[in-house]
């Protein structure tokens, strides 16, 4: 790995470090708990209860496709690394995920369905998929902004793997998410 790549690394680490240090499980929880309830009040089954949470799990699938075609534009200099123009993008993209998922809903619930058959797909199973790509989300976003406004000037950034850098700003969020997440209560 080279110098730089560490250099990077250790900016990721510390961003991600510095957007949850002080978090508060049982807030993320309460707000978790209340967005499940919220959905399971919205629908008149459990079928369309888990229907909703996999729509959801969906958009934020969609969305991360959409933070890893972007950040790795931003790194090779295809787009401009500033946070207006990643905010700008993001919501662009999530308009038009959410306008392919209204399309395709249909298409969707239909190939949910036969996993609500197995035996390890439990309301705590989709529950907790559904507060870690919901938190997820959420912290790509918000680190994304804050490491732009840090780095973005950065010239250690022109002089790393796009694919590896985004491979551990992924990985880096998904730890951070795991460990909020694993201290919820879905039962």
């Amino acid at each position: 790995m080279s110098s730089a790549q560490q250099v990077v690394n250790k900016m990721i680490e510390a961003t991600l470090f510095q957007l949850t240090a002080q978090v508060n499980v049982e807030q993320f929880e309460q707000v978790i708990q209340q967005n499940l309830a919220a959905k399971e009040q919205a629908t008149t089954s459990t079928t369309q209860f888990y229907d909703a949470l996999m729509l959801n799990i969906v958009y934020f699938f969609e969305n991360k496709k959409s933070w890893q075609v972007l950040v790795e534009s931003m790194f090779t200099g295809k787009e401009v690394l500033a946070v207006e123009s990643f905010e700008q993008e993001m919501l662009t993209q999530q308009m038009m995920i959410r306008q392919d998922l209204d399309e395709k809903q249909q298409a969707y619930t239909e190939q949910f369905h036969p996993q609500y058959k197995n035996p390890e797909f439990t309301r705590e199973s989709i529950c907790y998929e559904y507060a870690f790509e919901s938190l997820a989300h959420s912290l790509r976003t918000d680190f994304t902004t804050q490491f732009i406004r840090k780095f973005a000037n950065s010239p250690v950034l022109l002089e790393v793997d796009v694919a590896e850098t985004i491979r551990v700003m992924d990985g880096t969020i998904e730890y951070h998410v795991s460990n909020i997440v694993n201290n919820m209560n879905f039962a």
